[in-house]
């Protein structure tokens, strides 16, 4: 909360926009991300009988 404030009496109303959030990008998307968590969640493919 401070650093709002600070950021506030620093720059005005422009300091209490968001800041860019350090480190990598990611790497994957949310929607391959959910495609991965969903193919983990479901059940393993069978194996076939050898008949």
């Amino acid at each position: 909360m401070r650093e709002r404030l600070h950021r506030f009496n620093a720059e005005g109303l422009d300091g209490l926009g968001d800041r860019p959030i350090p480190g990598r990008p990611r790497r994957l998307t949310e929607d391959e991300r959910s495609a991965i968590i969903a193919l983990a969640r479901s059940d393993p493919p069978r194996r076939p009988v050898p008949g």
